[in-house]
């Protein structure tokens, strides 16, 4: 059963940062609900990032696909902005450049761009599997707290560290605090 706090906490966390477009209130609150449900769904069905608990994962989840979708436009969700030249697709921007996911999980390792595209949880699965490849590349670099998403970002440990570092600070705003009575509802 999904936690309905974790719940809360994304689909705030989405509404607060997604930005306005020109769908109706109502698709757009339906379509925030989804990605939230997928998001959590994600994060509950995994481990929690290094030394995270599962709230952190699933506030960096969100943050990444924030700042990796332009603030969740509907165009990324769907494919039709793809980033990194038309290498990277859905709302967490996963480069599916030689036409496979890049991971060493083995199930998200056989995923295609028509994966992540038609089933959300997906992309999620591969961003939180990216994230984790990250932190553990670059924390045994000697990289910490942020500085460890630089791998996603870029691939390497080294460049990256100002996005990366943005993901962290806009995840770290997502408080549980922040979350309205009225939202607590699945």
């Amino acid at each position: 059963m999904m936690s309905p706090t974790l719940f809360a906490l994304a689909l705030a966390g989405l509404h607060a940062h997604a930005v306005p477009t020109r769908e109706t209130a109502e698709v757009r609150d339906a379509r925030l609900r989804s990605t939230a449900r997928d998001a959590v769904f994600a994060v509950e069905s995994s481990s929690p990032l290094p030394g995270m608990t599962r709230e952190a994962t699933l506030r960096l989840v969100l943050a990444t696909a924030i700042v990796e979708s332009a603030g969740l436009l509907p165009d990324v969700d769907r494919g039709k902005f793809r980033g990194d030249h038309g290498r990277s697709v859905c709302i967490m921007q996963i480069n599916v450049g030689n036409g496979l996911v890049q991971s060493p999980h083995a199930e998200v390792a056989s995923w295609r761009a028509r994966d992540l595209l038609s089933d959300r949880t997906k992309c999620f699965r591969a961003g939180l599997e990216a994230a984790r490849w990250s932190m553990t590349l670059c924390s045994a670099a000697g990289l910490r707290g942020a500085d460890q998403l630089a791998a996603y970002v870029s691939g390497r440990c080294t460049p990256g560290f100002a996005t990366a570092r943005h993901r962290w600070f806009l995840a770290e705003r997502m408080a549980l605090a922040s979350v309205p009575e009225a939202l607590i509802c699945v």
